[in-house]
């Protein structure tokens, strides 16, 4: 049995990596006693396949991860095992079977929507951000220099970036971004904050908060949830 879970990542355990997240659900699929099917070989694990990884440091209201069951289990009482299972902060929203062949996670999920909370000075709410953010958009390239392990590049944003909104509030200004993410590379939030910040003259004074919104893949010319594929 083949199942697709929706979760929501909180401020309690955004600080976790990729790799964290593996080994805290395979604990708490096991705390839990669900029948997790396990791959073979010296080292069997069990058969997990998130999608793409969630920044530390970010929150987030929908992540997936796939899982395989070696014998079939009601849905509701598995959300309710696996919730009991797991910390304060990791929510089990949603799961749903996969019946028949649907592509992997990481190959179908290709954006992401971001709500980022930048704080700033006490003249920046006054600024014309719908003014702004058009003028960014309106430039051909964006680059910004981006930290790889071989040091700083040079990097091309301005294609991975589809929609951006702002809405000033008290102290801050909080942006609504689409993004590509997945195998085919991705853009990151930051990044275009800090296309923001060169660029447009946006004065970024602390630090920005990111929560992501959603994962999405494409049916046609339509966002869809990896749920709704299914």
């Amino acid at each position: 049995m083949l199942v697709r879970l929706e979760y929501s990542v909180g401020s309690q355990v955004r600080f976790l990596s990729h790799l964290d997240y593996l080994r805290l659900f395979a604990r708490a699929l096991r705390r839990a006693g669900l029948p997790v099917a396990y791959s073979q070989g010296f080292n069997p694990h069990p058969k997990l396949a998130f999608g793409p990884p969630l920044p530390v440091g970010v929150t987030s209201s929908a992540e997936y991860l796939d899982l395989e069951l070696a014998e079939p289990v009601p849905l509701p009482g598995l959300m309710m095992q696996l919730g009991q299972a797991l910390p304060e902060g990791i929510r089990v929203k949603e799961a749903r079977e996969i019946k028949g062949k649907v592509p992997a996670l990481m190959a179908v999920i290709e954006r992401a929507r971001y709500r980022v909370t930048v704080p700033l000075p006490e003249m920046g709410p006054d600024l014309p951000w719908p003014e702004t953010v058009a003028r960014l958009l309106a430039r051909p390239s964006i680059v910004i220099s981006r930290r790889t392990k071989a040091g700083e590049r040079p990097q091309e944003i301005r294609p991975g970036i589809f929609s951006l909104a702002a809405a000033p509030g008290e102290g801050a200004v909080v942006f609504t971004m689409d993004l590509q993410i997945g195998s085919r590379g991705a853009v990151r939030p930051e990044e275009v904050v800090q296309a923001l910040r060169e660029l447009e003259g946006v004065p970024v004074t602390g630090a920005v908060k990111i929560h992501r919104q959603g994962l999405f893949a494409l049916k046609g010319q339509r966002l869809v949830t990896p749920l709704e594929i299914l």
